[in-house]
């Protein structure tokens, strides 16, 4: 005999076909083929839709089921994430009118940009810009661009291109000059450049007859250019806070009293809506000098 008999459990054991059979799909993997049709559904309705949210999404990369979109995108809002290039093939998405990527690590935009003749609305704040492209200057149909909390020193001359351009924010940049061409922004009303190292203003700013608010706080500014209260007959806001500019040279610019009409307007219409509007209530928009009385320090 010289061999031990097997035990009826083991010999049970191994006859059992569930020894043998394939073991249930693992939980990962029905979590993964879960994600896989939660992100089908997702495409199918920014397809559908046209409108494309990944804010706040931890994402450093646009996500190429998005690029493969193309033309049926229209507005995509990629906010606060760690998105640090945008793709050659952003210029697919044709037909896109608003592109939100504020609160990223974009230290350049694409020439591909310039693709993207649809586009009224361009955001990039607080990223790690240090220019804009020459191509920004082909988005004919841009009424909004703001681009805060940058690094940029210049803005491309092409900037004056933007014929329906109505809104520019370029708040909190190293901005040491504002291009001549901004006079080509024929329907700019709104001009923000508080936060910079510009020291003077080009001449051609009063020929923006359309613009309605100028802020221009927090800058080493001596003077205005001559002109621009005159040239600017619809400049009803005009912040320069901070600046070396005082009430009393505003007042030597010619065009000041017409200026001063629309200015005090803007505050009636506002009581009579019951609405200040600035927490500084009747800002002069300068700093006025003090009195000093003689020997005083």
């Amino acid at each position: 005999m010289g061999c031990c008999a097997s035990s009826p459990a083991a010999l049970e054991g191994a006859k059992d076909p569930a020894h043998t059979r394939a073991k249930p799909p693992d939980k990962e993997l029905q979590v993964l083929k879960i994600k896989k049709e939660d992100a089908k559904r997702r495409e199918q309705h920014w397809k559908v839709t046209g409108i494309v949210g990944l804010r706040s999404n931890n994402l450093k990369a646009l996500p190429k089921a998005v690029l493969d979109l193309g033309p049926h995108v229209r507005t995509l809002d990629a906010s606060d994430n760690k998105i640090g290039k945008l793709p050659p093939t952003i210029g697919m998405l044709t037909q896109l009118t608003r592109l939100i990527l504020q609160q990223n690590q974009l230290t350049v935009l694409p020439p591909e940009i310039g693709q993207l003749v649809q586009l009224r609305v361009l955001q990039v704040d607080r990223n790690q810009l240090s220019a804009l492209p020459d191509e920004v200057g082909l988005l004919q149909k841009l009424e909004k661009l703001t681009a805060a909390g940058n690094k940029m020193t210049s803005l491309p001359v092409a900037v004056g291109q933007l014929k329906a351009l109505v809104e520019l924010d370029v708040s909190k940049n190293r901005l040491t000059s504002l291009p001549p061409s901004l006079s080509g922004c024929a329907s700019l009303q709104e001009l923000r450049a508080p936060a910079n190292e510009l020291s003077a203003l080009p001449d051609e700013l009063s020929d923006a007859t359309e613009l309605r608010t100028l802020d221009l706080d927090g800058n080493p500014l001596s003077k205005l250019p001559s002109d621009l209260l005159r040239g600017c007959g619809k400049l009803h806001t005009l912040s320069a806070h901070g600046t070396s500019i005082r009430v009393e040279d505003l007042e030597k610019l010619e065009g000041y009293a017409a200026f001063e009409a629309r200015r005090q307007g803007k505050y009636t219409k506002q009581l009579a809506g019951n609405a200040m509007g600035s927490k500084r209530g009747f800002d002069e928009g300068v700093d006025r000098d003090l009195y000093k009385f003689p020997g005083s320090r």
